[in-house]
């Protein structure tokens, strides 16, 4: 008998194909980094932008024609607090956030003065030395560091304002933030308007 010749097809190598897998397999390996240094790119910027400005950044100066305009408004009182007592009396030691708000949508307001002061009245410091012009929806922020222990915890601003007639007060409120063990303790007080005859001086 006659061995059966067997035909053997040639198959030629698949370039392509070991081409695409180094591919994905690089693809998958570089898209990990990529992301990571997206993220940290984004997450740093957003930092940048979350960092406390003063105020006079983003105040501009009272026209002379708004100023001949605006009139003295009582000042108002918010409550603070530079340090809180937890447990047997330990004190912790507390970041203050005071905002100012110009609820009007249509009219400014200007800021004369807003100063902080300790737990025996006695005046800490004051934020700025001209009047600061809040536009409509505006809102002025003022920090009082961690490490600024004086104000205490009876520490309270005051805040000195003009505006046209009939604009409604600015909505005041200072966010005392701290941390406590291994958590961290948040609140707030709203101000007051003092209810006394107005001192423009």
């Amino acid at each position: 008998m006659k061995d059966a010749k067997r035909s053997r097809t040639y198959v030629p190598p698949n370039f392509a194909g070991k081409f695409f897998a180094i591919l994905g397999k690089m693809f998958l390996l570089i898209l990990p980094v990529a992301l990571i240094s997206y993220a940290v790119g984004r997450y740093g910027s957003v930092e940048h932008r979350l960092e406390y400005r003063e105020p006079q950044t983003m105040g501009h100066k009272v026209p002379d024609s708004l100023a001949a305009s605006l009139t003295c408004r009582p000042s108002i009182y918010v409550p603070a607090f530079s340090h809180i007592y937890v447990e047997n009396g330990q004190g912790t030691l507390l970041t203050i956030t005071l905002s100012v708000r110009n609820m009007s949508s249509s009219n400014e307001l200007v800021l004369d003065a807003v100063e902080y002061f300790d737990t025996a009245g006695e005046l800490v410091k004051g934020f700025f030395s001209e009047p600061l012009l809040i536009g409509p929806l505006q809102t002025a922020e003022f920090l009082v560091g961690e490490s600024e222990t004086e104000g205490g915890s009876g520490a309270n601003f005051l805040i000195r304002w003009h505006s046209l007639p009939g604009v409604a007060p600015p909505m005041t409120e200072a966010v005392m933030v701290g941390k406590t063990g291994a958590g961290i303790i948040s609140f707030s007080s709203r101000g007051e308007l003092v209810q006394e005859p107005v001192n423009c001086e």
